[in-house]
């Protein structure tokens, strides 16, 4: 019998849940969990806490909880009185609960190998009789331990029988339907296990031109080839999907942050051995987090060409999206150094100026600072070790003035502290690596400077790119300052004709950005980059409304959800004639509300807006919009258009299209139409709209009016239906 994943349901959530009920039932503890050690980290997988204070994938350092020193024989299992125990005093405190009694179990696989635990709290002390439970405590741990084991290693079989899946005609990929399956599967095994998983995108924004140059033939060719490596590069269990127009997503299961640092660098070399010019992005999922966000790293990409092998640049602050694959770095890093020099609580910060901003915190206490937040460095002890005036290991802070005169002595209760600078490559100083204790270490010594200086040189390596990336950041808005103004954006206009009489029925804008060595393409994708695609959609907008202000026919304009959404929108439309507008909801993003979207565009289309769906038929997104947006055109995706004229399944897929268009009342649109044989076929299959190089690549205003003004034709008619997606 073929193993489907629906015959393997997550048995281990539904007994570790009534595990816990039942255990909490038994010993009338506040807090019950079952957690799982993964690594550095212990995450929690199941619990019930009266108070809520934690929580289902929370995480923490394994080596600060009491399961740690209960295992390693530093304190009892069954703590009826944990103030009675030095070894567990300090963790409970750490724990912020005010711990009486704890109980911690360990759950173990066939070999020995400590998977986790059975754990529970209570604020009251209880007497010798907690000690007649561990019998009962030990069955349940050995019950759950064999069933983690069991579905752990049933997970690789149920991904193999997920790969029988929906593909991608003209790669071979996954589709993109299959992939929101396969991440939602991942999702929940990484829930229910604890997992890391990470997620690669390669984009190749160079498709389009290179099909421009030479063919579509070689653009499809150029996308096999990024295909082509993704396979060689990545381990069998990866999922490779095409998920949009010229991106594919790498879904790789059970792999850290640092395995998919490697996979991801394997990835950059081997494109620019191929000669691919690509962007490549990475995204990281720890043992807590959600798949939602491991989309970002389709947007988060960074360019690779020939020649070039410099790390791709993970995002931070400015930059709108943050790589979650370097955070994840740092923060192990730095709960390393924390719990290597018995530190409560380490930070390493960034020197800007006259300001120390934090770049990440690993702490055993509840403290008010966190990533991002921003404090002179007049004032700290960074800048008076830097500048001489204390040592970088400091045992007794009340056994130096130049600490204890500092407010931030008194206000964390500082009795200990070491700190070392992070230096860049090129000697620069970027900052310093902290750790500090509120009561004095006597054990403190230049041993522990040295190992911390050792984690600094690593975290340098990680923190490097994002600096640069900052820097880069800078730049790309100073670059894109006179394209916003439109000071370089020229516009072009492609005509759409009737493929019935050859009539000019409209024309679609699309930017050109003269003297600059980008492509339009790399334009909006730096845009995306620095958070300015809202911008930059308006800007060229704009430009087309006013020089395609006489042009026959509807006018279309490609805008994406997120600046339909936006308050720019109001003051694009002002005063424009909405019945010869159309507009193309682009594939730059995904759209994550499509009621806010049909909210908007209700009005609009009441006044006579028409909307069209760009690349239908490409694959899951844009027939997702088709069904749920309605629109009036529909535009026939190029992949198909590109030899329908002898591909009797394209010629298929055009008539299927063509005939829903039909009965929702909308037109269909090829583009990319070459040859006068696909003209053909394409108007014998009931497409009634044209676009594409046989006619014309685009061309301005001037020259439109000049070669089909007396070709043009009134729009055509509206259909009188409501869109069925207004009910979505």
């Amino acid at each position: 019998m073929t193993l489907r994943p629906a015959d393997a349901p997550l048995r281990w959530t539904t007994a570790s849940s009534a595990v816990v009920e039942q255990v909490q039932a038994v010993l009338d503890f506040e807090l019950v969990a079952v957690t799982r050690k993964r690594g550095a980290d212990v995450v929690v997988l199941q619990v019930r806490d009266v108070e809520d204070r934690w929580q289902v994938g929370e995480v923490g350092a394994w080596a600060d909880t009491l399961c740690a020193r209960a295992f390693d024989g530093r304190a009892p299992r069954l703590t009826p009185d944990v103030c009675a125990e030095p070894g567990l005093v300090q963790a409970a405190a750490a724990l912020g609960f005010q711990t009486g009694a704890s109980v911690s179990v360990p759950l173990r696989d066939d070999d020995g190998e400590l998977l986790g635990s059975l754990c529970a709290l209570s604020r009251r002390s209880r007497g010798p009789e907690l000690a007649a439970q561990a019998p009962l405590l030990e069955a349940f741990a050995q019950v759950l331990g064999a069933l983690l084991t069991a579905e752990l290693r049933l997970q690789p079989a149920l991904r193999a029988a997920e790969q029988a899946d929906t593909v991608d005609t003209l790669t071979g990929l996954a589709d993109r339907l299959a992939w929101d399956r396969r991440l939602a599967a991942e999702e929940r095994r990484c829930v229910a296990y604890g997992l890391h998983a990470a997620v690669l995108a390669v984009a190749v924004p160079a498709l389009t031109e290179v099909s421009r140059e030479l063919g579509h033939g070689s653009g499809h060719e150029l996308l096999g080839a990024v295909g082509a490596v993704l396979r060689e590069i990545c381990p069998p269990d990866a999922v490779l999907a095409r998920v949009g127009g010229e991106r594919v997503g790498v879904l790789l299961p059970e792999t850290t942050p640092a395995q998919a640092v490697v996979v991801h660098n394997g990835l950059r070399a081997a494109l620019v051995e191929r000669g691919v010019a690509a962007a490549t992005g990475l995204a990281a999922r720890g043992p807590a987090g959600a798949v939602a966000a491991w989309h970002e790293a389709v947007g988060r990409t960074s360019g690779v060409r020939a020649g070039d092998l410099a790390p791709a640049p993970p995002r931070t602050q400015p930059w709108p999206v943050q790589d979650a694959g370097a955070d994840l770095l740092v923060r192990e890093l730095l709960d390393l150094a924390r719990v290597q020099v018995r530190a409560q609580i380490c930070f390493v910060g960034e020197w800007q100026g006259d300001q120390r901003i934090m770049r990440g915190v690993s702490s055993a206490l509840p403290i008010p600072a966190g990533r991002g937040d921003v404090e002179p460095l007049n004032g700290t002890f960074c800048q008076r070790i830097l500048d001489g005036r204390l040592p970088r290991v400091i045992a007794d802070t009340s056994c130096y003035p130049a600490a204890m005169e500092l407010p931030v002595t008194a206000a964390l209760g500082i009795g200990s502290y070491i700190g070392v600078p992070v230096v860049l490559s090129d000697g620069s100083l970027y900052g310093t690596l902290c750790c500090l204790s509120q009561a004095p270490d006597p054990e403190l010594s230049e041993r522990d400077a040295e190992v911390l200086t050792a984690i600094a040189a690593s975290l340098a390596r990680v923190l490097e790119p994002e600096l640069r990336a900052a820097q880069a950041y800078a730049a790309m808005a100073a670059r894109l300052e006179p394209v916003l103004r439109g000071e370089a954006t020229t516009m072009v206009f492609q005509p759409v004709v009737s493929l019935v009489d050859g009539a000019v029925v409209g024309s679609e804008a699309l930017a050109r950005f003269g003297g600059q060595a980008h492509s339009t393409q790399e334009w909006f994708a730096d845009a995306e980059r620095a958070g300015l695609t809202c911008e930059l959609e308006v800007a060229t907008a704009q430009a087309a409304l006013v020089a395609g202000r006489d042009l026959p026919g509807f006018l279309a304009l490609n805008l994406s959800a997120t600046t339909l959404c936006s308050p720019h929108l109001p003051a694009l439309l002002d005063g424009v004639d909405l019945a010869r507008l159309v507009v193309e909801v682009s594939e730059h993003e995904q759209i994550a509300d499509y009621t806010a979207l049909l909210e908007v565009l209700a009005p609009l289309r009441a006044q006579g807006l028409r909307v069209a769906v760009d690349d239908a038929g490409a694959g899951f997104a844009s027939l997702r919009h088709v069904v749920l947006l309605s629109p009036e055109l529909i535009k026939l995706d190029i992949s198909l258009v590109q030899g329908v004229d002898t591909d009797r399944t394209r010629q298929a897929l055009a008539a299927a299209l063509t005939g829903f268009a039909r009965s929702t009342g909308a037109q269909v649109v090829a583009e990319g139409v070459e040859t006068e044989a696909q003209r053909t076929v394409l108007r014998d299959a009931g497409v009634t709209l044209m676009q594409g190089w046989l006619e014309s690549d685009g061309v301005g205003p001037e020259q439109f009016m000049a070669r089909w003004g007396r070709r043009a034709a009134l729009p055509a008619p509206r259909r009188s239906a409501t869109p069925v997606g207004q009910g979505c």
